[in-house]
C-alpha cells in the first residue's frame, strides 16, 4: 500500500513538473516574440539646457549616466558636460570626415534613420563618432569583444554611456585622474576647455572653477570626482 501511494505521488509530482516546464517554455516563447517585434523608434525632442541651475532639466538616461560615471570614478556632472559638448545631448548624433576631408555631422530624428546612417557610414568604410558620447567607430569592435554588445547598440543611450565610461576609465588609467584624460577621450587638447566651461557653468562652486588656467596647467589639474549628491540637485529628475 505504501508503494502504491508513493507511486501515485510520484506520478502527480512528475505531471506537475511537466506542466511547470510547459508554462515556462510558453512564457519564454511569448517574451521572445515580444522582444523580436520591439523597435525603439522614438522621436527625439531637443533638450535645452539652461545655465541657471533652477532650470536645468535632466534627460531620460540620467541614471545610466550616473552609473557610467561611477564606473569611471568621475563626477557625473563631468560626464554630462562631455555628453553636452560631444553631441548636444542627442542620442542619434553622428560626426565624421568625408572622403574630401570635410567635417560632417548629422542628428537623426528617429532610431530608424540613425540605423540607416550608421549602416551607410560602415558600408563606405568611413570612421565616425556616434551617439550621446560620440564613441568613435574604431573602438566599437573592441568594445563588442569586451562587452558582447554589437556596434548597433551604440545608438542606445545607456549602452553608449557604458562605452564612454569604459573609454574614459582607460584614459584615466593612462594619464591619471587629470584633465589630460579628458583630452585623451576626445583626442584633442582644445577639447578640454570646452568641457570645463560646460562643467563649471553647471557647477560654479566647484573647486578651481573660479580660476582661469592656461591649458598647460589645466591638463595637469585633477578632474572632479565624488560629487554625486550635488549632481542629483542640479540635474534633478522631473516627474
Amino acid at each position: 500500500m505504501r508503494q502504491l501511494v508513493g507511486s501515485k505521488l510520484s506520478r502527480r509530482y512528475g505531471a506537475s513538473r511537466i506542466r511547470t516546464a510547459m508554462f515556462v517554455c510558453l512564457l519564454l516563447f511569448a517574451t521572445g516574440m515580444a522582444w523580436a517585434s520591439w523597435s525603439p523608434d522614438i522621436r527625439v525632442q531637443r533638450v535645452i539646457l539652461s545655465l541657471h541651475l533652477g532650470e536645468v532639466s535632466i534627460n531620460t538616461w540620467s541614471q545610466c549616466l550616473r552609473e557610467a560615471a561611477f564606473f569611471s570614478e568621475v563626477d557625473p556632472a563631468l560626464l554630462q558636460a562631455i555628453v553636452t559638448v560631444e553631441s548636444g545631448d542627442h542620442p542619434y548624433a553622428f560626426g565624421w570626415f568625408d572622403h574630401q576631408g570635410m567635417r560632417r555631422s548629422y542628428k537623426a530624428p528617429t532610431y530608424t534613420a540613425a540605423v540607416a546612417q550608421l549602416d551607410a557610414l560602415e558600408r563606405q568604410q568611413i570612421r565616425f563618432d556616434v551617439g550621446l558620447a560620440q564613441v568613435n567607430s574604431r573602438n566599437l569592435p573592441v568594445l563588442e569583444q569586451r562587452t558582447g554588445m554589437a556596434s548597433i547598440r551604440a545608438l542606445d543611450p545607456c549602452t553608449n554611456l557604458q562605452f564612454a565610461g569604459i573609454i574614459l576609465r582607460e584614459q584615466i588609467g593612462r594619464h591619471g585622474p587629470t584633465w589630460r584624460a579628458v583630452a585623451g577621450y576626445n583626442g584633442a587638447l582644445s577639447y578640454v576647455p570646452k568641457v570645463r566651461r560646460v562643467y563649471c557653468a553647471h557647477m560654479p562652486d566647484a573647486p578651481d572653477c573660479n580660476r582661469a588656467l592656461p591649458l598647460s596647467e589645466l591638463l595637469c589639474e585633477p578632474i572632479p570626482v565624488s560629487r554625486t549628491e550635488r549632481y542629483y540637485k542640479v540635474f534633478r529628475t522631473h516627474a
